[in-house]
């Protein structure tokens, strides 16, 4: 009840499910990783480090000057725990849901048309390409990439968009 997305998370009952065939790099096309929200990253980070979590990074700054870091699951999948400090209710849960994702993809100027025409995410945060330091202990994230963030520019309407955080 913190506020942002959530996950649908399903598993095979018909065989053993198993991690992916390919190991996860930067770059690769599809869902790269959610972004997961937290309040109070010092605090998440050293919480999730002490449960022996399998942490990748330390703390650092995202292109839009955002602490992060990342870890991964039990099933190979990579989260990138991001600072945010809009919750939908303070529960002194120092971790929310998701509040956005990496997408790769093949031609980012092709797909920007779906995401800004089709899907509204028309305000640009940053456009950059670089060497991104907050990737760089990732597989393959010492190399050049190009990065977009996208937002909404229209406030957002709707039964859940308080909720969900699409208001601002």
């Amino acid at each position: 009840m913190q506020g942002g997305g959530g996950y649908e998370i399903w598993q095979y009952t018909n065989r053993k499910p198993s991690k992916p065939e390919n190991e996860f790099k930067v770059g690769d096309l599809g869902i790269q990783f959610p972004f997961v929200k937290t309040n109070n990253i010092t605090a998440t980070y050293n919480r999730l480090k002490s449960s022996n979590e399998n942490i990748l990074s330390e703390i650092k700054k995202d292109p839009s000057g955002v602490k992060c870091f990342f870890l991964k699951d039990p099933f190979d999948n990579i989260l990138k725990i991001k600072e945010h400090t809009s919750f939908y209710q303070n529960k002194k849960i120092d971790v929310g849901g998701i509040y956005g994702a990496a997408i790769g993809v093949s031609n980012i100027d092709v797909s920007l048309k779906l995401y800004k025409d089709v899907l509204g995410y028309d305000k640009v945060i940053f456009d950059k390409t670089d060497n991104f330091d907050d990737l760089e202990d990732l597989k393959n994230g010492s190399k050049r990439f190009r990065r977009i963030l996208l937002t909404h520019s229209k406030k957002r309407v709707g039964g859940f968009s308080k909720f969900l955080e699409l208001v601002k």
